[in-house]
């Protein structure tokens, strides 16, 4: 949105308004940077930026952020709206497979259909 707006001249600042926390636990955050790094996953679905801050951020606890990086360019990325989208994007991670409607019921739905093809493809 904020590129169209940018595209007539408006001049924008995105603003969080808000901002999640890591959970107290997370040793499954752990799991999942861990298993990425070692070649564990095909496909990774993020709803949310602040998921890939927080997973990035674990895997740098972890030692592993370099791995991690590297896995996310070998598996499929789904990303789901706009402000997901552009998270990956400046992160260097261009998501693969992205849904018309931006709601998780279509998200699932694209990410099933296409999943096997792209992983095939960045093989």
């Amino acid at each position: 949105m904020h590129t169209a707006l940018e595209s007539l001249g408006a001049t924008v600042t995105p603003v969080a308004i808000y901002r999640w926390e890591l959970p107290d636990d997370r040793e499954p955050l752990r799991q999942a940077a861990l298993g990425l790094a070692e070649g564990g996953f095909d496909v990774i679905i993020f709803t949310s930026s602040i998921q890939l801050d927080h997973f990035l951020e674990v895997a740098s606890d972890l030692g592993v952020r370099d791995r991690v990086m590297e896995g996310l360019r070998r598996v499929a990325i789904a990303s789901v709206g706009p402000i997901m989208t552009d998270a990956l994007m400046n992160a260097g991670l261009p998501p693969d497979i992205i849904p018309n409607n931006p709601k998780m019921g279509a998200l699932v739905k694209v990410t099933a259909e296409r999943a096997v093809d792209v992983v095939r493809a960045k093989q």
